[in-house]
């Protein structure tokens, strides 16, 4: 459990360290992430801010008791009018699963309608 807490904490910093002044991020269990953007222009400047998400995240992580190589999957949903925090984040899951079934270590945007069904657990 100490070298699960260790990648956490560093994969947090990471993460923090890609993002803009406004923008935030949290954990929201397991080892998914979920962060909201200072409003952005368009699709582009998510896609940028994930980019660089991705980015930062990889590579090795030094730990207590060793070494560990660190590879994340990015999924993106812009906020459409009238959606729900609950549509936003089953878009971005799937957009997450689309990256993972991709080879992983890539950012997926999904746009438009949500998918429908309960939100999947990845």
């Amino acid at each position: 459990h100490l070298a699960g807490d260790e990648v956490l904490v560093e994969v947090g910093a990471r993460l923090r360290g890609a993002l803009r002044a406004g923008d935030v991020a949290g954990r929201i269990g397991g080892d998914e992430f979920v962060v909201i953007l200072d409003p952005v222009r368009d699709e582009a400047e998510a896609m940028a801010v994930a980019e660089r998400i991705l980015a930062n995240i990889a590579g090795v992580a030094h730990l207590t008791e060793g070494s560990v190589q660190i590879g994340a999957s990015v999924g993106v949903s812009l906020n459409l009018v009238g959606d729900t925090a609950d549509r936003l984040l089953r878009r971005a899951d799937s957009a997450l699963l689309d990256a993972k079934r991709s080879g992983k270590n890539q950012v997926r945007m999904i746009s438009g309608s949500p998918p429908a069904g309960p939100t999947p657990t990845l």
